[in-house]
């Protein structure tokens, strides 16, 4: 057998399999890979995965809402923010939904500098989001994520609206007078 042949020449990029691969693109799907320095996607370190994270930002209650998006938010211990995603079946089929979620995801990745750090943030997509434009979407992604973090900075851990009673329910509001001022 001639070890050099074009079939095991790792040289030429199209060695055994295993072998590191020199060329810039995928043979099997034609897509050139991407090199570091152009990858532009959001990390695994950028977003929220884990259940309990989920959970933690949802108990935090301190959120921020428009006819797009909510957005909740919570801090972490962490010098940079994550992002994680809810799109219910309520915003539209998949294809809808998921061009949903990539707007969403770009729109955090390319504001970056204009989000707050050091939280995570949660976007719960509405129905309303999917008629949306991208510009949209980032506009109220920035809007409610300062919104909601200027809430958490002020009212403290967790975000609290008003006191609940011993059952869970809000505590009545106390009543107005004539002129609209409470008593």
């Amino acid at each position: 057998m001639n070890s050099s042949s074009p079939k095991n020449d790792v040289s030429n990029g199209q060695g055994a399999p295993g072998s590191q691969r020199q060329e810039q693109s995928c043979s099997s799907d034609h897509r050139p890979v991407p090199s570091p320095a152009t990858d532009q996607r959001l990390r695994r370190s950028g977003r929220l995965r884990l259940k309990r994270d989920y959970a933690r930002v949802f108990k935090h209650k301190c959120r921020a809402a428009d006819e797009t998006l909510i957005v909740y938010v919570a801090p972490n211990d962490r010098s940079w923010s994550r992002l994680g995603l809810s799109v219910s079946k309520k915003v539209g089929k998949a294809a809808q939904r998921n061009r949903v979620r990539r707007w969403i995801r770009e729109a955090f990745r390319t504001s970056g500098e204009q989000l707050p750090t050091g939280v995570d943030i949660v976007c719960v997509a509405k129905p309303m989001t999917a008629e949306e434009t991208f510009e949209d979407v980032k506009d109220s992604l920035v809007q409610l994520a300062r919104r909601a973090h200027l809430r958490l900075s002020t009212l403290g851990e967790p975000c609290k609206r008003r006191s609940t009673s011993p059952r869970g329910k809000p505590a009545p509001r106390p009543p107005r007078q004539a002129n609209g001022a409470p008593q």
